[in-house]
């Protein structure tokens, strides 16, 4: 038996008043976060959630994210991540292909209107019966019943609660992914995949009960909640958390509270180094506590590795993986050399293999299709058995991506057989982006293809058809994206066509698309 959820129990013993999360002027201990976490296992067995129910979770990376998430393992449920970016149609296509029957929802920050949305899909998602509000009560008040309020829980539930045991082969989480095809598939991710990542990752980046890790990276998301969260916890640290990443606030946070571990994707690391104001800030303290920086989530050029080693002193280590995986399969190690253009050796249990179509494998330092096995892979797709038997094929998870293994046995990254765009550590899929586009009623046609930008790794670059005397700019296209998209999932540049480069088979030649958006990349 094994729920991942009673790590918050070991350390509420071990380490009672030791700060587990520190957020803005709020600081909580271990004893405390395992308190609120059992008050929100309270609410949900009072709502008739039952074990191995589904509930959703659209949380910004806060304290109430930390304890609603280990609140729903407790009380033996499933985790359903949800992007806190996405519009209500995403959402509600989520809720209903992972059959969730509960919904937890942040009310927003700013700009971001994470309740209208949430809220709108709930109503849209007949199967979701019940939802909570996480935030100011008032903002529901005129809304219909089945409608709970964390605050209300946090308040008047015990704060007593045993973790309900569950089979490690048990599902812990459903990550939303996609294929080839766009459609969103959901990872069932176990407690055994979970525990295996978060005890391997820890071990290998030695962390310690001494360590302070900043998280300004989506805990919604598979690596927040297991390089960093989930890591961080099994070794008893202290986590530092920011809703957003804001280079100053960042930089304040490393002298403020010495941190000593950040992780990011490159474009974090690009947005610290550039920072007009960073000379301001006590360098001199930051590079003394800071042991590990940690990047991934697109690719990382060289010269990233040095500049981040020449101004904070601390060298990046790099991971690979997926949300099928439960985050990295392979990274780059501190007992080991370092090979600064790869991205590691495989993890502990993980088997990684290069192959050609026929499972066939490709001899030292030649590219092929990197296929993986071991503790971390996920059991497959939520409710799709086709999609699962594909993933799997040869018994091996295939990961869509080329690398190649060198002699000392480094994996690296070369390219991607799915078409997807990584843009700023956010996976785009131009499937998606396209249908978007070609629901207005000017354009007939649409793709969209990944062009190299050095701060996001990718920018999306549309090229469109018009309907035949429609009229319509660029300008009028990004704001339909903008409208319909989440915010990094919109076209930056737009090019017009009077056709698209096809193929003997009616297919759309991408290739050609991406040779073309590297003459024109005209900026919207």
């Amino acid at each position: 038996m094994l729920n991942i959820a009673t790590v918050l129990e070991t350390n509420s013993r071990l380490y009672p008043n030791k700060l587990a999360i520190i957020q803005d002027d709020h600081v909580y201990t271990f004893q405390a976060l395992n308190d609120l976490a059992n008050r929100v296992a309270h609410g949900l067995r009072k709502a008739g959630v039952r074990p191995g129910d589904r509930v959703a979770l659209s949380c910004l990376t806060n304290a109430y994210f930390v304890m609603c998430y280990y609140g729903i393992l407790k009380a033996g449920a499933v985790v359903v991540s949800l992007n806190p970016l996405l519009k209500h149609e995403e959402i509600a296509r989520n809720l209903s292909d992972a059959d969730v029957c509960f919904y937890l929802c942040y009310d927003g920050a700013g700009q971001l209107p994470m309740l209208t949305e949430g809220y709108t899909a709930f109503l849209e998602t007949p199967s979701c019966t019940k939802f909570c509000l996480i935030g100011a009560m008032e903002a529901l008040s005129y809304f219909s019943e089945n409608i709970y309020f964390l605050d209300d829980w946090l308040e008047n539930n015990a704060g007593h609660f045993p973790s309900v045991q569950t089979a490690a082969d048990a599902s812990c989480n459903i990550i939303f992914t996609s294929g080839t095809t766009g459609r969103a598939k959901g990872a069932e991710l176990t407690h055994a995949n979970y525990a295996v990542a978060c005890l391997s990752y820890s071990d290998v980046m030695e962390y310690s009960s001494d360590d302070v890790i900043l998280v300004a990276a989506p805990l919604f998301s598979v690596l927040g909640q297991t390089m960093l969260m989930g890591a961080g916890f099994y070794a008893g640290a202290t986590l530092v958390l920011q809703s957003r990443f804001d280079p100053e606030h960042v930089l304040c946070a490393m002298v403020h509270y010495n941190v000593t571990i950040f992780s990011g994707v490159p474009t974090m690391f690009y947005g610290l180094l550039h920072y007009p104001g960073l000379r301001n800030h006590d360098l001199g303290k930051i590079r003394e506590h800071w042991r590990t920086g940690i990047v991934g989530g697109a690719p990382v050029p060289p010269h990233l590795v040095d500049e981040v080693e020449s101004v904070f002193g601390v060298r990046l280590q790099k991971g690979y993986g997926l949300s099928e995986t439960t985050a990295v399969v392979a990274a780059t190690r501190r007992d080991r050399p370092y090979a600064k253009e790869s991205v590691g050796v495989p993890m502990w249990g993980a088997e990684i293999r290069i192959v050609d179509e026929l499972m066939n494998d490709k001899p030292i330092g030649e590219a092929g299709e990197i296929v993986v096995r071991g503790p971390t892979v996920m059991c497959g797709y939520f409710g799709d058995p086709e999609a699962t038997a594909v993933a799997f094929r040869g018994s091996w998870f295939h990961t869509g991506d080329v690398g190649m293994l060198d002699a000392d046995g480094n994996l690296h990254i070369l390219d991607r057989i799915k078409d997807m765009i990584i843009r700023g550590g956010f996976n785009v899929y131009p499937c998606q982006v396209e249908a978007v586009l070609m629901r207005h009623p000017c354009i007939k046609l649409a793709a969209v293809v990944g062009i190299p930008d050095e701060q996001l790794g990718e920018e999306i670059h549309a090229f469109v058809v018009l309907h035949e005397e429609a009229i319509l700019t660029a300008a009028k296209i990004l704001d339909w994206g903008r409208e319909h998209l989440a915010a990094y999932a919109y076209p930056r540049h737009v090019s017009f066509l009077p056709s698209l480069p096809m193929g003997p088979t009616n297919k759309i030649l991408k290739s050609e698309l991406r040779r073309l958006a590297a003459t024109v990349y005209t900026p919207v």
